[in-house]
């Protein structure tokens, strides 16, 4: 009975954001995790995307960002797009499955054959960036600093055998560094006297690596003794002939041993010189460190969808159809998870993710979507505001013309002979 009083206070929010979205000072669990933007072309719906992804994504209302100058809220869209917070997408009568969720695609391996491997499709990639926290650490090392959950983490090791001169070198100057001192400066994929395995830890640590990254330091097959935050670009500094490629750190943790080979799903950790540590949750791994203070949230991501009804939204979704429910998302009482059919991971989409679609009318009906995804969406329709063009008036001969009227009036031609949903925006 409880849950069935609390869908029905749920159901009722919605509708009510629906009658004036405006209304809600805060964009909270409440408001509906799938939006879609409806109306003819031209009448701002993907304009009107990026005010509601800087108003989920910051929780403010539709009409304190509507008070902002649209280069403003572009300003706040894109640095939300370079956190991953958003991304944006468009379907089209091509996009499928295998691109959304996941699917088998071919690559070469070292030896130029043909192999396959099963690759994340984008809104797969998107819901595990959205599934990790947001961490703020403070540490009696650092004056603390903000991560934004999407980090990679990396495993460097310092020497052939762990060299205790170059990790003090490193921890005393906020660095990390690894050799090669005999290839160039600058390597990349046809740089001769370089095996497979070289060649992909100096590419690693030159390409791959970027500021904002952690690096752990091994110490054994299963602990390490440093674990930072790369802050620096790669560097070819010959000051240590021996070890001239370098990356500025901040290191959050030095000099202890901290075990991680249960963090590294009970398995050892490998001699390479860099590679990236997958397996690792950062946020599980800063809570080893001794003396942190983590704080961690889950801050809300939006994925948007344009032309959201020119592909084929059921053979793209596939099991989405169930899990983007709000009372089946991860977090929520009823969460579900499915077995995806190719790498056999479990998945569910995180109570976070916003899902925000525009539709336009002139092509395809609301009617024609799918049943079970339509009744999982809130829909705004965005018809065309003539308002806009009141007063602007053209000028011939002596002749004015008001541009606002004269389209007022094509629109109810349009829709007395056609429809409104062939209206011109």
């Amino acid at each position: 009975v409880a849950g069935l009083e609390e869908e029905k206070e749920e159901l009722a929010e919605v509708v009510d954001f629906l009658k004036d979205p405006g209304k809600y000072t805060r964009l909270g669990a409440r408001i509906p995790k799938g939006i879609i933007l409806v109306g003819p072309p031209g009448t701002g719906k993907t304009y009107r995307t990026a005010k509601y992804a800087v108003a989920i994504c910051d929780k403010l209302s539709l009409e304190e960002v509507d008070e902002w100058e649209y280069k403003n809220v572009l300003k706040r869209y894109n640095e939300l797009k370079e956190e991953k917070r958003v991304v944006f997408t468009t379907f089209h009568q091509s996009y499928g499955y295998e691109e959304f969720i996941e699917g088998i695609k071919p690559e070469l391996d070292d030896d130029n054959n043909v192999i396959y491997k099963v690759e994340s499709g984008l809104f797969k990639k998107f819901c595990k960036t959205a599934g990790k926290s947001h961490v703020d650490i403070g540490t009696s090392n650092t004056d603390g600093y903000k991560a934004t959950g999407n980090e990679r983490l990396w495993c460097v090791l310092l020497g052939e055998k762990e060299d205790e001169n170059l990790k003090g070198q490193c921890y005393d100057n906020n660095e990390i560094r690894i050799g090669w001192p005999e290839s160039p400066k600058f390597i990349n994929q046809d740089t001769e006297g370089l095996g497979s395995n070289n060649r992909r830890s100096l590419l690693y640590f030159q390409d791959d690596m970027k500021k904002g990254d952690y690096v752990v330091v091994r110490s054994s097959s299963t602990e390490i003794d440093g674990f930072g935050l790369i802050t620096g670009d790669y560097e070819y500094d010959d000051s240590n002939r021996e070890y001239p490629r370098k990356r500025q750190v901040k290191w959050i943790h030095k000099g202890s041993p901290i075990d991680i080979f249960e963090l590294n799903g009970n398995t050892n950790m490998d001699r390479k010189t860099v590679y990236a540590l997958d397996r690792v949750d950062v946020n599980k791994l800063v809570q080893l460190v001794p003396g942190a203070n983590v704080t961690v949230e889950k801050r809300p991501h939006v994925f948007v969808i344009d032309e959201i009804n020119r592909g084929n939204i059921s053979k793209i979704f596939g099991e989405l159809i169930t899990l983007i429910e709000s009372t089946k998302r991860n977090g929520a009482e009823e969460a579900m998870e499915v077995v995806l059919p190719y790498s056999g991971d479990l998945f569910s989409v995180p109570n976070n993710v916003y899902i925000l679609g525009t539709m336009n009318t002139a092509d395809r009906s609301i009617a024609l979507m799918d049943t079970a995804l339509r009744r999982r969406f809130g829909f705004v329709e965005m018809m065309p505001d003539v308002s806009l063009l009141d007063g602007v008036n053209i000028v011939d001969n002596s002749v004015s013309v008001n541009i606002g009227q004269m389209l007022r009036v094509i629109n109810e031609r349009i829709t007395f002979l056609y429809d409104r949903e062939h209206t011109i925006g």
